[in-house]
This record gives C-alpha cells, structure tokens and sequence, in this order.
C-alpha cells in the first residue's frame, strides 16, 4: 500500500483555457484526503438556475479554469511532474449550471503504478484527492492531455452531443445519467470528449465522440458526420 503525506494546499490561479470538467468514480478510491471547501466563482442563485443545455459555453469558463489549476497544484504538490492524463465529469440529473462534479486523473513518473486523482465539487468548491492504482481505473489511458488540442469546452461538447441524439435519449430516459471524459482515446488516437448518456432502469447507453480541435462530431470509427476535416 501506498503511503503519503497529505498536502492541501489550494491556490485559484487565473488561467485561460477554453474548458475543462468531469465525472465520479464507479468506485471510491480507498484513500482519500479532503479539503476545506472554497467558493465557486460561478456559484450564484442566478447561474446555478441556469441550464447547460442553453447557456453560452463561455459562461462556465473563469469557473473551469479555476479549478484545473486547484487540481494542478495539488498534483504537482504530489509529485513535481505530475500531468494531467484525463478529466472526468459527472453532470447533475436537473443540468444546472455549478452542480457537477471534476475529477482530474493525473500521472507521474515517480509513482507510475498509481493516479492521483483531485475531485472539484462545483457546488461546493471542495476539493478531495484520492490515489488509486491504475490497473483498477482507466487502465487503456496511456497518453497525457495535450493542451494545445484541448480548445471545446465541456458544456459546448454536451450541446452538440445534445443536438446529435443526445436530447433523443433525454426525452426517451427521464432523469438519465450523463458523464463527460476528456482523454486521449481510439478513434485515431485523438483528444476526445467523449459525452455518454446511461438510462436509469434499463441501462441502455448512448456515447457520442465530440473533437476537442473544433468542436464537431465523430462516429466511433473516426469519422466526421459533416465530413468536415480536421487534425491533432
């Protein structure tokens, strides 16, 4: 078992990045450290009334920046050349604005068995770091994020999926499930976010591959739907 010394330490840093965002393990990771919880930067009774589905995607964008540099710096807290590997985004069944959870998966050289994870909740602003082994979660992620392809948001890439069968499978699932995961990831072996939409009852699913370069849709065998081209 690995053994660690906890650090909190968060810093809000104002960095510029289109967006970012994320999704509960299946599982607990079996050890955690919280963080005190801090203020959201979205977190006001006017945008929390608002809904994903219709607001701007810039509306989110101070906030998602925020809290990829709490996660960064804890990570790099953990190992000084921890990167980033993968985000995760749980949504919340009503779509509101600042209900989701973030969680940034993270690797290093130094520790290379493990991720060192860093949960955001938007609501909240908490922040809870866990480690967990890798042949245990997202075991086929072998690749960091490459920033610079990483130019679509997690709301933009949730309406396009929305206007692409996503709003089909809402209307037909009450209250399904929706989960976003940015990663380096087959078709092609580009930057994805890949949007996956689970059914409550029946379990029936539904995932769609948004393009972080521009924003557009994929099949899953890599090919655009506008035929559109486009390259990572």
């Amino acid at each position: 078992m690995f053994k660690y010394a906890a650090v909190t330490l968060i810093i809000v840093m104002g960095l510029s990045l289109s967006g970012l965002s994320c999704s509960l393990f299946s599982q607990s990771p079996s050890n955690t450290n919280n963080t005190q919880p801090t203020s959201s930067s979205v977190g006001n009774s006017t945008a929390s009334g608002n809904l994903l589905t219709t607001i701007s995607p810039d509306q989110i964008n101070s906030q998602a920046a925020s809290n990829y540099a709490k996660s960064n710096q804890e990570a790099t807290s953990w190992q000084p050349d921890a990167v980033l590997y993968a985000l995760n985004i749980k949504l919340s069944s009503s779509l509101k604005v600042n209900q989701a959870t973030e969680i940034y998966i993270y690797g290093s050289s130094a520790d290379p068995k493990v991720w060192y994870t860093v949960s955001v909740n938007q609501q909240t602003g908490k922040v809870t770091r866990a480690w967990v082994m890798k042949q245990d979660y997202m075991p086929e992620i072998q690749n960091q994020v490459k920033i610079q392809y990483w130019k679509t948001n997690y709301v933009e890439a949730l309406q396009q999926a929305e206007k692409n069968g996503g709003k089909v499978f809402r209307d037909k699932n009450p209250n399904a499930n929706i989960s976003l995961t940015l990663s380096i990831t087959q078709p092609k072996n580009w930057l994805w976010w890949t949007v996956e939409y689970q059914a409550s009852f029946s379990g029936e699913t539904l995932k769609i591959k948004v393009d972080t370069n521009t924003g557009k849709i994929y099949s899953e065998s890599g090919e655009p739907t506008d035929k559109a081209s486009t390259n990572q």
